[in-house]
């Protein structure tokens, strides 16, 4: 086991594509940020600090919720006070930005988790909207799947999602209905299983074995 310097406030952790952990921190003194606002920084996996990694382009003046990167290298970052999601470079340089409040199938009402399909695209989990929504590598909008409802293939709180590159299918986390919800790629339902607790978060591992988190125990399947 290792650990990384002291971090203050950190918010999410991610992987870029040499394998170093990418942790997203709001600055403890504002008259310190250089650069304004949240940054990343980067670790080995054994905890030597590599580089620090500023946002320019986008004046975060509420805290980000959560960052993923995706096969290119690129950041992208989960606003749910704006409804909006940023997508930066590897450097922290903006790409562009998408989403506004809302219930059309392009909007967003709480976004909850950010992930990719072996495309590129962007799957979001919107809670608010009890739905899937998946954009392109742009931004744009390419389609909306699941509703409201407590019955197999329907959600309750659609929380944490993960995609699984082998099956190409996306597992979701339904934590207040306690169940998993699997689709195809393209959003149609394909089962469901009943989770033995509230799910937190949800991981699939390079050989198909699927982890399930709840505030108590870790789940295997």
């Amino acid at each position: 086991a290792c650990t990384t310097p002291d971090t203050h406030n950190t918010r999410s952790i991610a992987f870029d594509l040499d394998n170093n952990l990418v942790i997203s921190e709001i600055p403890k003194l504002s008259m310190f940020r250089p650069e304004g606002g949240e940054r990343l920084k980067v670790f080995s996996l054994e905890g030597t600090y590599l580089r620090t990694i500023y946002f320019s382009g986008v004046d975060f003046k509420h805290s980000f919720d959560q960052i993923n990167i995706d096969g290119l290298g690129n950041i992208v970052v989960n606003c749910p006070y704006y409804r909006r999601v940023y997508k930066f470079d590897p450097k922290g340089n903006r790409l562009h930005g998408f989403g506004t409040k809302g219930r059309a199938n392009h909007q967003l009402l709480d976004p909850t988790d950010i992930l990719f399909d072996n495309e590129n695209n962007i799957i979001i989990c919107d809670a608010g909207n009890k739905a899937i929504k998946i954009f392109d590598p742009k931004g744009s909008h390419r389609r909306t799947f699941g509703k409201a409802g407590k019955m197999g293939h329907q959600f309750t709180s659609p929380a944490r999602a993960a995609f699984n590159p082998i099956t190409r299918e996306i597992f979701v986390a339904d934590s207040y209905g306690k169940k998993v919800l699997i689709f195809s790629q393209r959003g149609k339902f394909i089962r469901s299983f009943v989770a033995p607790d509230d799910i937190r978060n949800i991981k699939i591992t390079g050989d198909n074995k699927v982890f399930l988190m709840s505030g108590r125990r870790i789940f295997v399947y």
